[in-house]
């Protein structure tokens, strides 16, 4: 066996990194969507232990999952942002533990979630009318309401598929979704319609909803895509261009 010559890349691409629930079957097809024509970004996934069934419990018990799904990132990494991909954990378990709790075992610039990157998008476009849209129970819908209210968002339209198997809530189809977007704006006047929930496969609607009911759609998977891209200095992605 003839032993042969290398060099190593000297690569200048930014380094992200996203925390995927066990149960999740849509963040990293969108992310694969909106970065596959960026050049400047490298992103690796880890996956975090959780049950189906989205409750308060067993979203607060992914916390104690989160140091061991950080540990399977490439060891020594050094990362340019972290996204924790769990819209409803981060406000249950709150913002700020989580991002203690991933810079504690990651070496990172920046965390986000998709709480606070709705927070920060919403801000960033001015809004404060908010119509929101999620597929989870009604408690855990009123929680995230609560955690958006408390940023100084109004929450003129509220509404849920109150659907607590995040295996159903992947398959929720794009028409359901559509009409639910509908039925939120057709009396109220919104700054944005926010879709909250990393599984829900809502990317391919959004710029249809958009041009038919005359209204900014945002998701959780979008604005965590673009916090990230914020956060990390990398180009946006053309949807994420808002």
């Amino acid at each position: 066996m003839k032993n042969l010559p290398y060099r190593l890349t000297e690569t200048q691409r930014r380094l992200l990194g996203l925390i995927v629930l066990q149960t999740d079957e849509t963040v990293e097809s969108d992310c694969r969507q909106l970065f596959s024509a960026n050049p400047t970004v490298n992103l690796l996934h880890t996956r975090i232990a959780v049950n189906d069934i989205v409750s308060v419990d067993n979203l607060v018990a992914m916390k104690t999952h989160l140091t061991e799904a950080l540990a399977l990132f490439p060891e020594g990494k050094a990362f340019d942002a972290i996204g924790y991909a769990c819209t409803s954990a981060a406000a249950v378990i709150g913002e700020a533990e989580v991002e203690r709790l991933i810079k504690n075992a990651v070496n990172t610039a920046f965390v986000t979630n998709p709480l606070t990157a709705a927070k920060a998008a919403l801000a960033h476009l001015q809004a404060k009318r908010i119509a929101y849209l999620s597929p989870y129970t009604e408690n855990i819908s009123l929680m995230m309401c609560q955690a958006l209210t408390t940023s100084g968002l109004e929450i003129v339209a509220a509404g849920t598929f109150n659907q607590h198997s995040d295996k159903k809530v992947a398959a929720i189809d794009a028409p359901s979704i559509c009409r639910a977007v509908e039925e939120l704006t057709r009396k109220t006047a919104v700054d944005v319609v926010f879709i909250s929930c990393t599984n829900l496969q809502c990317m391919d609607v959004i710029q249809f909803c958009q041009k038919q009911f005359k209204t900014t759609v945002l998701s959780s998977n979008l604005v965590l895509i673009w916090h990230l891209a914020k956060l990390s200095g990398s180009t946006l992605p053309k949807l994420c261009q808002f």
